[in-house]
């Protein structure tokens, strides 16, 4: 709960900074001029987060709160969901849930979950490849491979920095 209250907290109260306003005006192009920025521009290297917030925009008017929401939430998300990992992968309660808590109140974490850019979403998607991953591994089941694939690659297109950590899990199988 605090770590959602930290990040909708003054949601809305500063003014969007220059790279928000470029997303916010990439995503309000008309959809030939989008595509064509989406797939020659530097908007390719956040196509997932460029198609959620334009499927977004149609929902309500574009306020700053409005457009910083859809992070909001991926923020929020995320907090479980790093349980999740953390007691699987450490096997113990209480270090999940301080790995929780951590993020809960890492101004990092809120700071990014406040801003339209697609860190946090990145964030959230390689948390549930991350537990894809993990159950592919140990049960070797066709939908948790898929699964894995599926988040993996919408990590990638959130962000390409993401790669980074398909090679991580990746190396891992090798040691």
């Amino acid at each position: 709960l605090l770590g959602a209250w930290l990040r909708l907290w003054h949601l809305g109260t500063k003014s969007l900074w220059l790279d928000e306003a470029a997303t916010v005006a990439i995503v309000r192009l008309p959809f030939s001029r989008f595509a064509h920025e989406w797939w020659y521009g530097a908007a390719s290297f956040q196509t997932t987060h460029l198609l959620l917030l334009r499927a977004w925009f149609h929902l309500a008017p574009a306020t700053e709160a409005w457009v910083r929401f859809p992070s909001a939430v991926f923020g929020i998300a995320s907090i479980p969901l790093l349980y999740v990992v953390a007691r699987r992968l450490l096997g113990s309660v209480n270090a999940a849930l301080a790995s929780a808590a951590m993020l809960a109140v890492s101004p990092e974490h809120v700071y990014y979950s406040q801003e339209t850019r697609s860190y946090v979403l990145t964030i959230f998607l390689l948390l549930l490849s991350a537990i894809f991953f993990q159950d592919a591994v140990e049960k070797n089941d066709n939908r948790d491979w898929a699964l894995w694939i599926v988040f993996s690659t919408l990590a990638v297109y959130a962000h390409y920095f993401a790669a980074l950590v398909l090679v991580a899990q990746a190396c891992s199988l090798f040691f």
